[in-house]
């Protein structure tokens, strides 16, 4: 180490190199405070040399600091808040450089977040001059969470892509097969479309309905005594006005109904079948060559009908049945014999519903001499079986509980009818 100074310095030096020389190789050093005090001496004199001391420097350093920092108006604390500030921002503010950053990213995680459906709120959570800090592990954590599921969307996508089954490829094969009815769609769009600038038939047929009202309203506009219609506010008072006497008269309908005992959906039907052209067919069976009735009595089944023919968009109005046969006979019994009991003809649908009574039979009817043969009878039955006879189908027949009063009443050459009066 070189030591800087004037020709004493050199001396000095020279001078504790002849004392170190000196020192015996091994043994104590019983000089040494002797030799310390003469380096001290050569210290001193060496600073004395430059015309300084360290305390002196130090003083001179601090001064000239201070002075540089009353020039500048302010003192070394203030100057290194100053310098804080700049660098980080306001206390407790965003403006910060790293927490901005930081608040950027934590927003751009978020949003990946929400369009996966995940939540990636607070993971940072940075407090300028509080304690709560940035948790760098939270934080790519949850970036990578949302980054696999991104990842797996992505690799979803890339199978569908070429998945004929459910993926695009599905897609482009139903839009292949429905390529018709797209097309049928785009047809109707350009005929939507061109409907609404046409007058003839379009939207604009309907503007020109809604003018030809319009102005079918304003010829109410006469002189004022008579209450004008000035105004779009006065023409909606005048409509509601109709609407108000419409419902008075409607009410007084009501009344009318009601003392005629009747509503005005069963008069409206009335009148409507009273518009109507009535016709009326007739449907026979096939001949049944006998119906022979005992003492024991059950029932008996008789030809089916089938009904047919009838105009589509007809109206069955009333239908009856019929009951033909040509000769009856008490041809076992020598007595008198007759039926047993009420009973009745029914018929239903041939391949649903129940029987219902079509003809009714009272009691001791067809009264016979002993050992007798009759002409037949054509029996027509009063009862409406519109409700079972409805439309063009097949229907069957039988006589519930047909029980003689002796054994052996027979009906020969029996036929079954339906005659069906409808409206068009």
């Amino acid at each position: 180490m070189a030591i800087r100074g004037t020709a004493g310095v050199t001396v000095s030096v020279a001078a504790i190199k002849a004392i170190t020389d000196a020192l015996p190789d091994a043994g104590a050093l019983s000089d040494l405070a002797t030799i310390l005090a003469a380096v001290d001496t050569e210290i001193a004199a060496i600073l004395a040399d430059t015309g300084t001391t360290l305390e002196a420097r130090q003083a001179l350093i601090k001064t000239a600091v201070d002075a540089i920092l009353v020039d500048t108006g302010t003192t070394l604390p203030a100057s290194l808040a100053t310098l804080q500030t700049h660098i980080l921002g306001p206390s407790g503010s965003w403006s910060n450089l790293n927490n901005e950053a930081i608040n950027s990213l934590d927003l751009a995680i978020q949003y990946l977040a929400a369009m996966i459906g995940g939540n990636a709120a607070n993971v940072f959570n940075p407090v300028v001059g509080g304690v709560a800090r940035t948790n760098m592990d939270a934080v790519f954590t949850a970036l990578d969470v949302v980054l696999q599921v991104i990842d797996a969307n992505i690799d979803w996508v890339k199978e569908a892509s070429g998945n004929d089954s459910w993926g695009f490829g599905a897609l482009r094969n139903h839009i292949l097969a429905n390529k018709a009815l797209i097309e049928t769609v785009d047809e109707n769009v350009d005929w939507i479309k061109e409907a609404a600038g046409n007058d003839t038939w379009g939207f604009g047929a309907l503007k020109n309905l809604v003018d030809s009202l319009e102005n079918v309203i304003g010829a109410l506009n006469t002189a004022a005594s008579t209450g004008a219609v000035s105004d779009a506010k006065a023409t909606m008072a005048y409509i509601k006005q109709l609407v108000t006497e419409l419902q008075v008269v409607d009410g007084i309908v009501d009344d009318i109904l009601e003392d005629t005992a009747t509503t005005l959906p069963a008069t409206l039907a009335t009148v409507a079948k009273q518009n109507r052209v009535l016709c009326s067919m007739d449907f026979w069976s096939a001949s049944q060559e006998e119906v022979a009735l005992t003492g024991a009595g059950g029932n008996k089944a008789l030809p089916a009908v089938e009904v047919a023919e009838i105009p589509s968009g007809a109206t069955i109005v009333r239908v009856i049945a019929m009951f033909k046969f040509r000769m009856i006979e008490n041809h076992t019994y020598a007595g008198t014999n007759a039926l047993e009991g009420a009973t009745s003809i029914q018929v239903k649908e041939t391949d649903a519903g129940s029987y219902t009574n079509a003809i009714t039979f009272v009691d001791a009817q067809f009264g016979l001499a002993q050992v007798t043969r009759e002409g037949g009878d054509f029996i027509i039955g009063t009862i409406d079986i519109a409700s079972e006879v409805d439309a063009n189908d097949g229907y069957s027949f039988q006589w519930t509980s047909a029980e003689a009063e002796e054994t052996g009443i027979n009906f020969n050459d029996v036929q079954m009818g339906l005659r069906v009066w409808y409206s068009l």
